[in-house]
């Protein structure tokens, strides 16, 4: 029976690679047959441990500095990953930034920063890939948030612009690109475990009221979320584009 969940022989990029998210995704491609080249902002000395950590059977990701916002080293990464792949057929934009302020102390420097990397930085790897795809397919995942779709009272407002402006994004990239069999489709995760939460959740109150939004009762794993973004990375969902699955345990429901 075919697998239709394996990315055997594809070549994928993910930014936002050395993140709690970035991190699991990057392993969870590998497992599943993907060739790998993670980007993120920090140096590629850092990087080491972490690329060794990631091995599978004897294969392990490449890894790029590039600073997304930055449509230079955007190009720089594009074509490392076109030439030590041998191509592109999927990108995951995971990079993201967002230092919490509420609307009243909001700099224009935090908004500016937030919108440059979270939306910005996934046009630029986009139009980036696009000439790569444009003869064969491919796929593009946006990760998101459910701050796109929904208020959060913790000083989001940046950051819930730039995730809606990603949403709105993969609905127009999904329609001017589907002639190209390139399907571009969204990830909306909820609150699921990261460092920075875990941290958060130290604070009681802060815990039940997190806890008390979500009707399922407990944060997401990183996990969950990368094994729906293989969903619509792979072949199980070749007839979705231009869709955006929120994993947020019931939040939105109501």
């Amino acid at each position: 029976m075919k697998n239709y969940f394996s990315l055997a022989g594809k070549n994928a990029i993910i930014t936002g690679g050395a993140g709690n998210l970035g991190k699991v995704l990057g392993r969870i491609f590998l497992e599943y047959g993907a060739n790998v080249v993670l980007a993120d902002i920090i140096e590629a000395g850092k990087a080491a441990d972490m690329i060794n950590d990631l091995e599978q059977d004897g294969r392990r990701p490449y890894y790029y500095k590039c600073n997304v916002a930055n449509r230079q080293e955007v190009d720089g990464l594009v074509e490392f990953g076109a030439k030590n792949l041998g191509g592109i057929d999927i990108l995951i934009n995971c990079a993201r930034y967002a230092e919490m302020a509420f609307a009243e102390n909001l700099t224009d420097k935090q908004f500016d920063e937030t919108t440059k990397i979270d939306l910005y930085g996934s046009f630029y790897c986009s139009r980036g890939v696009f000439p790569h795809m444009k003869q064969k397919g491919g796929v593009i995942v946006n990760i998101a948030s459910i701050a796109a779709v929904i208020g959060l009272p913790r000083g989001t407002t940046h950051y819930s612009a730039a995730k809606a402006g990603m949403l709105g994004m993969t609905r127009s990239l999904a329609l001017e690109w589907a002639k190209y069999k390139i399907r571009v489709n969204a990830v909306a995760p909820g609150q699921f475990e990261t460092g920075p939460l875990r941290e958060l959740m130290k604070n009681e109150a802060y815990a039940k009221d997190i806890l008390s939004r979500i009707p399922m009762g407990r944060a997401g794993t990183c996990e969950e979320v990368a094994l729906a973004v293989l969903y619509l990375a792979s072949d199980a969902s070749s007839f979705m584009t231009g869709h955006t699955l929120v994993i947020d345990g019931g939040t939105t429901i109501s």
